[in-house]
């Protein structure tokens, strides 16, 4: 583990090894000794000045997570159609208080049991706990564009299905979208002849 200093905030920098990406971020979590905490992948970098953009927005509208676009996505400013759209990343800024509530209704803020899109699944799961959550439009991080879709294609659909099914489930406005991304999804799961 190391410190660092990023946009003014302290920065701990933690390598997982084989730790997995969601118990790494259960265990920053549970070091955690700010009241808000972000994350990064180790393949994205975080933009000058994002997390002061998050800040700034988070403080503003009294909210628990703030999530904002990277530098090549497209991110809806409407959390479910971002969550949708797969136009939701690592970037966000969270409230400690707020991975409180995720894991005093979870058991740990990300859920081990989900093999990717673990970032849509922790917005929706806060959606879902009626956490306030607000977009702000700075891109927030520079990320690789697609090298671990490349390599993860079957296990991104199997997770991106599962997700879609809990949202249609619950939100059936989304029903054309979802549907839309189901077929996309499919491809990769169903050969092609």
């Amino acid at each position: 583990m190391r410190s660092g200093y990023q946009d003014g905030f302290d920065a701990v920098l933690l390598q997982s090894g084989e730790l997995g990406q969601q118990q790494t971020r259960n265990l920053l979590y549970a070091r955690a000794t700010s009241p808000y905490v972000a994350y990064l992948d180790a393949d994205d970098r975080r933009l000058p000045g994002a997390l002061i953009a998050q800040f700034t927005a988070l403080k503003a509208h009294g909210a628990d997570v703030v999530f904002s676009p990277n530098q090549h996505d497209l991110t809806y400013p409407d959390l479910l159609r971002s969550l949708i759209h797969s136009r939701v990343n690592a970037s966000c800024l969270w409230r400690t208080s707020a991975l409180e509530r995720l894991a005093s209704a979870y058991g740990v803020p990300w859920d081990l049991s989900w093999d990717l899109c673990s970032d849509a699944v922790i917005l929706w799961q806060a959606y879902q706990l009626n956490l306030k959550i607000v977009f702000s439009p700075v891109p927030c991080i520079w990320a690789a564009p697609g090298g671990w879709l490349t390599r993860n294609k079957l296990r991104w659909a199997q997770s991106k299905l599962r997700l879609l099914e809990q949202i249609e489930s619950v939100v059936p406005a989304y029903q054309v979208a979802i549907a839309q991304e189901k077929k996309l999804c499919l491809r990769y799961l169903v050969p092609m002849t």
